[in-house]
């Protein structure tokens, strides 16, 4: 990060999730596309997954991907490979250019900026084919840390990790859940619907970030 004596924010730390934020929300559209090419009803396939993913743990690295796809395929009757059914959840997480572009802009701003992710090792994956950790000075993942997002404790860990107070802080996600907690504990919020009314939100705390990006 490269320092200055002045910030254009007028809060030190920022957290952004990943999914839903900063790109597309990809594990839910690439569930959406496995179950209509297995001629499944996405509208009862999705949401097992969703369950299953946090049943056998692998959101939380308590359970590995090969379990939790063995206990898809066992519960749904799709047959794809691991390896199929990894790679259509990580097409479909594209990175918004607008999105990537605000985190360019920030980097250059002494603002701490933080991940704040439910995701499994697929972040990992992910980051090696857009390189995201670089805009981030702090990263927190479900996997890594044991803790999602709908428990305080998973704010409460990111605020100990950088040493900063809740008032200081501000968090972005497409969850309204997620909102609600981070609220609870303290934090300020917006909750991301769509680019044009992030920016509108995102404007009152950091104006000339959002006019160099968005305008």
């Amino acid at each position: 990060m490269t320092a200055h004596t002045r910030s254009d924010c007028s809060i030190p730390y920022i957290f952004f999730d990943f999914g839903g934020v900063l790109a597309e929300e990809g594990f839910y559209q690439g569930l959406h596309v496995i179950a209509r090419e297995n001629g499944l009803d996405p509208a009862w396939f999705v949401p097992l997954a969703v369950e299953t993913i946090l049943k056998t743990g692998y959101v939380l690295g308590k359970g590995t991907e090969s379990e939790y796809w063995s206990a898809l395929r066992q519960q749904t009757g799709v047959d794809w490979s691991d390896d199929q059914l990894r790679e259509t959840i990580l097409n479909h997480f594209v990175p918004r250019p607008a999105m990537l572009q605000l985190l360019s802009v920030l980097a250059e701003d002494p603002v701490h900026l933080g991940l704040l992710s439910d995701q499994t090792d697929w972040l990992d994956e992910l980051d090696a084919r857009y390189s995201l950790y670089t805009f981030f000075d702090s990263v927190n993942n479900s996997y890594v840390t044991g803790l999602h997002k709908g428990q305080p404790a998973c704010f409460e860990l990111a605020l100990k990790t950088v040493r900063a107070e809740a008032k200081d802080c501000l968090f972005i996600d497409d969850n309204p859940n997620n909102i609600r907690v981070a609220r609870e504990v303290g934090l300020e919020t917006i909750l991301f619907r769509d680019l044009s009314g992030f920016a509108a939100d995102f404007r009152r705390y950091c104006p000339q970030a959002v006019q160099s990006v968005f305008s």
